[in-house]
């Protein structure tokens, strides 16, 4: 089977998916056209110290950057036909520009991908699935403090949510719980931006949130050769000075890497909707 005909046999099942959408979810689709960004031209917010940032139950989250890292995926523009990412190696850099983590793809028709590091090997494989309630699942290589010591340490990590919606929640062996979810950011100057942020939560229910990473994406960060407009492009991935202390770092990486996948994702279903006259001019 030829490359080509694959990314056929692949972009078949995401519009066998996009066909099982009620309308209120088309709904929800159709309004994910506008960029996942929303990047203004003023200037964006200095990270050099603690910032707070605006949830929509008006909650300050305190914040304080440690570690970043630079995801150097350029995404899917708009006007294209909705054939899969011809992405199939996503490079990670460190502060220094050293390469850090490398995301890779064997085959584009495929969402599967291993996340591995230069000096350690392989560290993570996700393996990505279409279809109602099949969800992406991670495989950790090695132990963590997270899974040392748990009845659960061979357990996989599910990451739940549609690929329509713009939050996924997972459980890490250890119990505790975690959210990536879009909010926005306001700064001086009128200007706006949304980061994409990973939560942990603490207590019942929604419980209480706390910040551990977040995705920030401006013309400063944008990898060069990708636009505000491009769904799933990379950026600086900021880590939380004490993330290590809830959750391991190669976990933010490959949960952040499934949320662009399903930016990327989420612009494809459009892409059809459109070629098939679902979208209204």
């Amino acid at each position: 089977m030829t490359a080509y005909a694959m990314d056929l046999r692949k972009s078949a099942d995401l519009q066998t998916e996009v066909n099982q959408l009620s309308e209120k979810e088309v709904e929800i689709l159709k309004s994910s056209v506008a960029s996942d960004t929303v990047v203004e031209d003023e200037a964006p917010p200095t990270y050099s110290e603690c910032t707070t940032i605006t949830l929509t139950r008006d909650i300050k989250q305190a914040f304080t950057p440690g570690r970043s890292l630079y995801i150097n995926s350029r995404g899917i523009g708009m006007i294209r036909f909705p054939t899969p990412s011809s992405e199939l190696e996503i490079p990670i850099y460190n502060q220094d520009g050293s390469l850090a983590y490398v995301s890779t793809r064997d085959k584009r028709c495929s969402g599967d991908a291993v996340l591995s590091s230069p000096n350690l090997g392989n560290l993570l494989i996700t393996t990505y699935f279409f279809g109602p309630g099949r969800h992406p699942v991670l495989s950790l290589l090695y132990p963590t403090p997270f899974t040392r010591g748990s009845p659960d340490i061979n357990k996989d990590i599910t990451v739940a949510g549609k690929f329509i919606s713009r939050s996924a929640d997972f459980d890490m062996p250890d119990g505790s719980k975690f959210e990536w979810r879009y909010v926005p950011l306001g700064y001086d100057g009128g200007g706006r931006s949304k980061l994409l942020v990973l939560e942990k939560i603490e207590g019942k229910g929604n419980g209480s949130r706390r910040r551990v990473a977040q995705l920030l994406r401006t013309k400063q960060t944008i990898p060069q050769g990708s636009s505000k407009h491009r769904a799933g492009c990379g950026g600086e991935l900021v880590l939380d000075q004490n993330a290590h202390l809830d959750i391991d770092e190669t976990v933010i990486v490959g949960t952040c890497l499934l949320m662009l996948k399903r930016e990327v994702d989420r612009r494809r279903a459009i892409q059809m909707m459109v070629m098939t006259g679902v979208v209204a001019n």
